[in-house]
């Protein structure tokens, strides 16, 4: 075995330590592969960067030039294997999209030939669901997104009790119909044993009385992520919110979102959201997604102490004229400007008209603090607060839950 050989084999051996990967790059470095390591050098700095962080826009542009150049070399071994999507990772492959029956019974190649690769995500996976469940590489995989797959209940459970998840870490249901019994299946799941980031959304749990019966299984104690977005409880957000996190501990629980839970029916809840405020869970929080809350609850988030520990905030209230008007959410949105919240937020994104008299009044003061903000909607304002040195992004809201998303299933250390 070649030097080589051993840096690459001591990468194989400890997946989520960059150390090994900015050796190996040390050393193709010093044997004339300088692109090769300043692509793993680049990819391992942005993966420790937050998403809002002004510094990823440099890098990526270093990366997308390195990867440009390159490609036809660094992914030469994927010819023949019918991927189409892939992406590198700090460095080396590690996500590949899978469609059905064309890819999924050939993805054992993949694995041979890229030992980095650990997230996976399949389309059309209905017809090969069984076989998958017996694919001799999926042990290996540590993320699984089975987006829009509509796999039922049924099929939920089953892969609730796949033995051979056991080294999961992050599994997407987004509308995949898995309705309660398939929530509970996946909460209480003692195959899902090493799950961290969870994402439920789209789905119809209906009228579950006690919520806090289908999320309070083991699955739940070692969470570091959830989504939790258009689930169709039968109750409200702010109702759904006190009950689950007054109920059960999410003890590792660090990003949470719960936004678009049953707003149409009871848009901005006039009951208290205290009690999910003063719960350890909130406390414990770091980034929170969440829309549509009433003046007195944003009253509540903003002013609460727990709210000092909030890294990130994504509040949307926008386009949503027929609950009470455009000027009635812009100064509803006021009642966040209160200090605690502001104490170690580094990131917001405040998705809320305009009001029909001008710009959103909100303290300038407050708004400088952060590292970046997306304000739609609000020009005059974010050009002020660019003159301050604040980053400010673009995009529609979706762009920040998923990469708040992918940003906590892929770099989030629960000890932050």
């Amino acid at each position: 075995m070649g030097v080589d050989d051993e840096l690459l084999a001591a990468i194989y051996a400890d997946l989520d330590n960059d150390q090994p990967r900015l050796v190996y790059a040390d050393w193709l470095e010093e044997h004339g592969d300088v692109d090769r390591a300043a692509f793993i050098r680049a990819q391992c700095e942005l993966a420790r960067l937050p998403f809002w962080s002004a510094e990823r826009g440099l890098l990526r542009n270093t990366i997308d030039q390195l990867y440009a150049r390159n490609k036809r070399k660094w992914t030469r071994d994927l010819k023949g294997t019918k991927i189409r999507e892939y992406e590198f990772r700090r460095g080396f492959l590690d996500h590949i999209v899978l469609n059905g029956r064309t890819s999924v019974p050939f993805a054992g190649k993949i694995f041979e030939a890229y030992p980095t690769v650990q997230s996976v995500k399949i389309n059309a996976l209905r017809p090969v669901f069984d076989e998958l469940l017996e694919t001799p590489w999926l042990p290996q995989v540590r993320r699984l997104n089975l987006i829009n797959n509509s796999i039922g209940m049924k099929r939920t459970i089953a892969l609730a009790e796949c033995d051979r998840l056991q080294h999961l870490t992050a599994l997407n249901l987004h509308s995949n119909k898995i309705g309660s019994r398939g929530m509970r299946a996946v909460m209480h799941s003692e195959s899902l044993r090493s799950l961290r980031h969870l994402v439920l959304c789209h789905d119809e749990i209906g009228a579950a009385d006690d919520i806090a019966q289908l999320c309070g299984g083991r699955c739940g104690i070692g969470l570091e992520s959830l989504v939790l977005v258009q689930m169709g409880f039968e109750r409200d957000s702010v109702d759904t919110l006190n009950q689950l996190f007054t109920a059960v501990d999410f003890p590792n629980l660090r990003y949470l979102n719960a936004a678009e839970n049953s707003f149409c029916a009871r848009p901005a809840s006039d009951e208290s959201l205290a009690p999910f405020l003063d719960t350890e869970n909130f406390r414990r929080l770091e980034h929170f997604v969440i829309d549509l809350l009433s003046g007195e609850n944003l009253a509540r988030l903003s002013g609460h102490p727990h709210s000092a520990n909030l890294r990130s905030l994504v509040y949307y209230a926008q386009n949503y004229a027929e609950h009470g008007g455009r000027r009635e959410w812009a100064m509803s949105a006021l009642a966040l400007a209160q200090p605690p919240l502001w104490t170690s937020l580094e990131y917001a994104a405040l998705f809320v008209d305009r009001p029909d008299d001008g710009e959103l009044d909100f303290p300038l003061e407050l708004l400088s603090k952060l590292k970046a903000i997306r304000l739609p909607s609000h020009r005059e304002l974010t050009s002020q607060l660019r003159d301050r040195g604040v980053a400010v992004l673009q995009g529609p809201l979706h762009d920040d839950w998923e990469r708040l998303t992918e940003f906590a299933a892929t770099t989030f250390p629960a000890s932050q």
